[in-house]
């Protein structure tokens, strides 16, 4: 049976390798915005600038492998359980691998299918300053961590988004997304867990009651823009996958 199984997973890789014959190679331009454990938050003063690229393996028509690198600022104005809160600019740097899977069979300068949306999905890390305050903190927690401290924070992510793609021609393409990052940390917003507090009982015992932890959060990332792309020809002959004239 392992021997089925790799000699299975051998056919898969070496045909998509002779399929490949193209990559994209992308520029990103947005903006972006956090959403945690804040509410009523103000979105005008609340959309900072991002930037990226990307390359985007073309496995065929309708499958891609995407490498991302993110960054740019993030910030957030409103409030948490009726108390002002507000946090950045800090800058946040990400990178992304993901799966990229067109609706329709599309590839950059093939005419019959100029467009196409699409979904992507998959892992990656970021990082970011945690900016902790103990007197900022005070008047809007029950609960303050006395061994934390500021620092830069590494913190996995899944980035799930979806957008649609157009060619300009044979080389070129222009595009929409939104993305969004589901962080596995809770200091993005710098409220680590801001429900917390300690249980006291009938005999003065202290206990701390946590809400939040590292895979169950409420801090996201979310991303709006538009990019360019530039198709690399990765062989000297067309593969008769792609072909559609």
């Amino acid at each position: 049976m392992k021997k089925l199984l790799v000699v299975v997973l051998i056919i898969f890789c070496v045909g998509i390798v002779r399929a490949q014959k193209t990559a994209d190679l992308g520029i990103w331009g947005g903006t972006g915005t956090s959403f945690g454990d804040m509410t009523q938050i103000t979105l005008k003063s609340s959309l900072g600038v991002n930037y990226g690229a990307y390359l985007r393996y073309n496995i065929n028509t309708r499958v891609a492998a995407r490498l991302q690198v993110m960054n740019g600022s993030m910030k957030s104005e409103g409030f948490f359980d009726g108390n002002a809160w507000s946090f950045g600019p800090k800058n946040v740097t990400s990178l992304s691998l993901m799966g990229e899977v067109n609706f329709l069979r599309y590839l950059i300068g093939n005419a019959p299918t100029p467009f196409t949306t699409y979904l992507m999905g998959g892992v990656g890390v970021s990082m970011f300053p945690y900016d902790f305050d103990a007197v900022k903190l005070t008047p809007v927690v029950q609960y303050i961590d006395p061994t934390a401290k500021a620092g830069n924070v590494f913190a996995l992510q899944i980035p799930l988004g979806f957008g649609v793609k157009y060619n300009l021609g044979k080389k070129f393409a222009v595009g929409m997304e939104v993305m969004m990052n589901k962080y596995l940390d809770d200091r993005l917003d710098d409220l680590d867990d801001p429900r917390s507090y300690e249980y006291i009982d009938a005999n003065g015992n202290k206990t701390l009651q946590t809400y939040n932890t590292n895979g169950h959060n409420n801090d996201y990332a979310v991303y709006c823009g538009l990019h360019l792309c530039y198709k690399i020809n990765l062989s000297r002959k067309a593969c008769p996958v792609y072909e559609y004239e």
